[in-house]
């Protein structure tokens, strides 16, 4: 990811979601928000930018927990937003799969996909956690 304008307002919005989830979602949207902001912060962390030409395996592992935690919270949870984010996470962690089957993908296109598949798990996670604090305040209200 370059250090650019887009970059930084992208970090702000994934930290904006994990903040609004953490106040104002339930137990499975403040799960959802720590897993998905521990992604973020241990790929920053861990990724290799002499490598980005080929896979790096501690960000195929990263996106892997991430789904294994999403089809969890999608097993035990009621609501539907966490399908959904297992859902697109399952597209990020095939395009890792793609890297490694096929040595003459595109790596850049790839590693786009997952980014965009990152992204549409952060909107449907900042969607539950809508929805979450509106059922909260439906039940809040006195009749």
């Amino acid at each position: 990811m370059p250090e650019s304008v887009i970059a930084h307002a992208g970090f702000a919005l994934v930290v904006l979601v994990a903040i609004v989830g953490f106040l104002k979602g339930d137990e499975p949207e403040r799960i959802g928000a720590g897993a998905y902001a521990l992604a973020l912060f241990s790929t920053l962390l861990l990724r290799e930018e002499s490598l980005m030409d080929q896979p790096q395996l501690a960000l195929i592992l990263i996106d892997a927990a991430l789904l294994v935690v999403y089809g969890a919270l999608a097993w035990k949870s009621r609501r539907a937003w966490p399908a959904w984010a297992a859902a697109v996470q399952t597209v990020a962690v095939m395009a890792h799969v793609l890297m490694i089957a096929q040595p003459g993908a595109s790596i850049a296109t790839l590693y786009e996909v997952v980014s965009l598949a990152n992204f549409a798990a952060l909107g449907v996670l900042s969607i539950g956690v809508f929805q979450a604090w509106r059922d909260r305040a439906i039940v809040a209200e006195p009749r």
